[in-house]
């Protein structure tokens, strides 16, 4: 028991005794840190008092803000760290200081909302750490609101793939820069991110979201990202409570996409379907629609029921119509009627050696100005699915800040432009076909037939009822190498010098096409498709037409 208590006495005497040493270290400490702060007081004051003899002394500028920083004054110092920044002496510091100077200053104007001062320190940062993913953001939406659109647009891209970092203020700034530089792709991918927040939103507002959709939908048009578009679509109406108004313009824009998809057979079961749903009726309610049908009904060669829609859409006398010239494209429409039958009676006259019939085609039997019209009016029509008003009020750009022409050179050069190069005109391969003779010509078509197409030639075909002076088309009859001999394809090469090939060329080709009973056609030509030819091949299962970009594919290993 003695032991013990002998014991307990030691122990206490020993944490007596460490308490003691350690109140004497902790007084020690005490009086040194006093001492030092004392030291750094007087070193402060001699610093002001210097300072005050000469102001442009920057080392004791520094060293008076070090020493006030360590004090824990601040506000004084992060003041004369300012005044140090605007002379350029924050640059000789090292990296890590400086940075760290920089980001204080600039945390600190930012909440004092002095939105220029901001920026400078936010320049600075981003040379100094120019892939600091959050500085990167905050530059470029300061950038976007401001109307930089180029320059924000340059800061986002390299923030592309860390959209979970953006505020949602900044996923829009983005999604509009991006838009405004016609960089659609990429303002997709900002608009679906924002898209993929409001819906999250409990209190979300309908009419925002399906503007959202919208604009979606539009620009995966604008990119003919057109199965993007179907799919999307379709989830949207997999939605249960969609308002009817909504769910009318979804319907719409849903058969519009099968229309310029060629997906034909779906097509022809929304279009039949929506009928049934909107069009029993001449409602002027559902004018759009009627419209849009008056075009379908024409490509899928019910002349007579666009006849009918046209003049449904004529009746109900409304001015936004009137773009269209509705008169002058009955007129169209008829004498399209009225070439189909003299053209399938003269190409029936197979064996008919009368000049009169020579060059004869459809352009022959349209006035030009009906021609002009009717593509103009498919050209307006399709325009007219794209709604992009929602995103040109994406947000509001107003100049908070007045940026100077060197910062923005600066804020340049610290990211990669090359995301938008200028553009060129580039000279391609197709166009050098012009130089052939006739003979290297065939020789090219019959290789691409071949090699390219997978087809046996049977022959050459001469198109009796059109010239070919000057070598600008070679037709062949073939088949395909895993065909049958008995189904034959004509394959046409054109070297038109036409900017565009409108739809009455595609005609005259069919035309050919069953002239010759070939069971399908192929149309090779070196320019681009009007939309009204498009429209054509796409609701026509007999032809298919290589065009500019697909002719040049072809060429890829040709040496020409």
């Amino acid at each position: 028991m003695i032991n013990y208590d002998i014991y307990i006495y030691s122990v206490a005497v020993i944490c007596f005794l460490l308490v003691v040493l350690l109140s004497i270290k902790i007084l020690f400490r005490d009086k040194n840190k006093i001492k030092v702060k004392k030291d750094m007081l007087k070193k402060i004051s001699e610093l002001k008092k210097g300072l005050s003899d000469d102001s442009e002394d920057y080392d004791s500028m520094y060293q008076l803000a070090y020493l006030e920083d360590k004090t824990g004054d601040y506000e004084s110092a992060l003041d004369i760290y300012d005044k140090l920044a605007y002379t350029g002496y924050l640059d000789n510091l090292a990296y890590a200081e400086a940075l760290q100077i920089c980001k204080r200053l600039e945390d600190k104007y930012d909440k004092l909302d002095e939105k220029e001062k901001s920026f400078a320190y936010l320049t600075k940062i981003i040379k100094l750490e120019p892939n600091n993913i959050f500085y990167i953001i905050k530059i470029g939406t300061i950038l976007g609101e401001n109307g930089y659109n180029l320059i924000a647009s340059n800061y986002f891209n390299k923030a592309l793939l860390s959209k979970n970092e953006f505020e949602v203020d900044s996923l829009k700034v983005a999604a509009f820069s991006f838009f405004s530089v016609k960089d659609y792709g990429k303002s997709i991918k900002f608009l679906d991110e924002f898209y993929k927040r409001v819906l999250k939103y409990s209190n979300r507002n309908s009419m925002e979201v399906h503007n959202i959709e919208k604009s979606l939908i539009s620009m995966y048009i604008i990119l003919d990202e057109l199965n993007i578009a179907k799919s999307f679509i379709e989830s949207v109406l997999i939605e249960k409570n969609i308002d009817e108004d909504f769910k009318f313009y979804i319907n719409k824009m849903y058969l519009f996409i099968l229309y310029k998809l060629g997906d034909n057979e779906r097509f022809k079961k929304v279009y039949d379907n929506l009928h049934e749903l909107y069009l029993k009726n001449s409602n002027v309610d559902y004018a759009d629609l009627i419209l849009d049908y008056s075009f379908y009904s024409y490509f899928l060669r019910e002349i007579e029921f666009s006849i009918k829609y046209f003049e449904i859409i004529k009746s109900f006398n409304n001015p936004k119509f009137e773009i269209y010239d509705i008169d002058t494209i009955l007129k169209y429409l008829n004498q399209i009627i009225r070439a189909n039958y003299q053209l399938t009676l003269l190409r029936d006259l197979k064996n008919s050696d009368e000049n009169k019939y020579i060059n004869d085609n459809y352009e022959k039997y349209i006035d030009k100005v009906n021609i002009e019209t009717w593509e103009t009016s498919i050209n307006i029509w399709e325009n007219s699915f794209v709604d992009l008003s929602y995103m040109s009020n994406l947000i509001q750009v107003e100049k908070t800040i007045n940026i100077d022409g060197k910062i923005l050179e600066d804020l340049k050069n610290v990211v990669d432009s090359a995301e938008h190069p200028s553009d060129k005109i580039l000279t391609k391969k197709v166009d050098k076909i012009y130089d052939l003779d006739i003979n290297e010509f065939r020789k090219l078509c019959k290789n691409i037939i071949t090699s390219k197409l997978s087809y046996v030639i049977a022959q050459e075909y001469e198109d009796k009822f059109n010239n070919n002076i000057n070598g600008d088309e070679i037709n062949f009859l073939a088949y395909n190498i895993k065909g049958s001999k008995k189904d034959l394809t004509l394959i046409s090469f054109k070297r038109w010098k036409k900017s565009s090939i409108g739809e009455l060329m595609i005609r005259d080709f069919y035309m050919m096409v069953n002239e010759v009973d070939a069971k399908n056609g192929i149309l090779i030509v070196p320019t681009e498709l009007s939309n009204s030819a498009k429209s054509y091949v796409s609701h026509n299962d007999r032809i298919t037409v290589y065009s500019r970009d697909q002719f040049n594919n072809l060429l890829k290993d040709e040496k020409l």
